[in-house]
């Protein structure tokens, strides 16, 4: 399902001299900046103008001094199914028997993801969580508690995450989709309790944008795509993103933002969720198409 109005504007060159003009021409406003330091994406409203509204907009800014630039639209998208056998976490990545066996142990002679920040962009991770409280990420340059944007990345106190749903620096989860991606990820081993994760000396980014019904805006997701891109040009060993997310056939659109495109070139790798929608739990798709 469509969010209502919302188009996602991306400027290969960052300039964005003209695109308010164009976008005005249109009936429309810039929303918001998806990143408040990137400067590279944007949220625009636009009147319900007929099927083309997309392509007009593109004509309309490119004609607005030859920018070069790439427009899809804002979507709801939502986390997808999960099995409600306890068990679980620990069968898909275990050695043994089963589909969805990695090898993890094998893995771990050679790395449990010392210094690796992940960063799961879903529904918040539950930040008081036995396997995961000493996990979490605390951000270096902020000050907590002071009120200040202490490393001027445009977020308040962000020394945890941030939470793009409620616009606050508490990414905690009200839905449990994101704690248990977490989970996955890098849960705490040898301490007796729960699982191991994948990456167990990993530490966890929260990036909430999907809320407590489990749906979200694309333009958030954007949004936190923007600000792993801005700690990891500051020095933050961000080295995943995770979106296990998708919408229904295949609302999502390609990723033609220059967000992902972003963090490829800065070394970041991007994880998407594909193949594991359908009732029958059997891998087919959620959509029509993996992303």
């Amino acid at each position: 399902v469509y969010a209502t109005g919302g188009y996602i504007v991306s400027v290969a060159d960052g300039r964005w001299g003209a695109v308010g003009a164009a976008v005005a021409a249109l009936g429309g406003t810039i929303a918001r900046e998806l990143g408040a330091t990137s400067g590279a994406d944007l949220l625009v409203s636009l009147p319900d103008g007929g099927l083309d509204v997309s392509g007009r907009l593109t004509r309309a800014l490119g004609a607005a001094g030859g920018l070069s630039v790439d427009v899809v639209r804002d979507v709801r998208v939502a986390v997808g199914r999960v099995p409600n056998d306890p068990s679980f976490p620990q069968q898909v990545w275990q050695s043994g028997t089963g589909s969805g066996r990695i090898d993890a142990t094998g893995a771990w002679d050679l790395s449990t993801g010392n210094g690796v920040v992940i960063a799961v962009v879903d529904t918040g991770v539950s930040l008081s969580h036995p396997d995961l409280r000493g996990k979490i990420f605390t951000n270096p340059r902020e000050v907590a508690g002071n009120g200040i944007d202490d490393d001027r990345n445009g977020y308040i106190d962000d020394t945890r995450g941030w939470d793009f749903v409620n616009r606050d620096n508490t990414p905690d989860d009200d839905q449990g989709h994101g704690t248990h991606v977490a989970g996955i990820a890098a849960a705490a081993a040898n301490n007796g309790i729960g699982v191991a994760g994948v990456g167990f000396n990993a530490t966890i980014l929260p990036l909430k944008f999907l809320g407590a019904d489990g749906s979200g805006s694309f333009s958030d997701a954007v949004a936190a795509w923007n600000y792993v891109a801005g700690l990891r040009q500051a020095g933050v060993n961000v080295r995943v993103v995770n979106n296990s997310w998708g919408g229904e056939g295949g609302s999502v659109p390609r990723s033609r933002s220059s967000a992902t495109e972003r963090l490829r070139s800065l070394g970041v790798v991007v994880v998407n969720a594909a193949g594991n929608g359908g009732s029958d739990q059997v891998g087919d798709d959620i959509g029509s198409r993996p992303y």
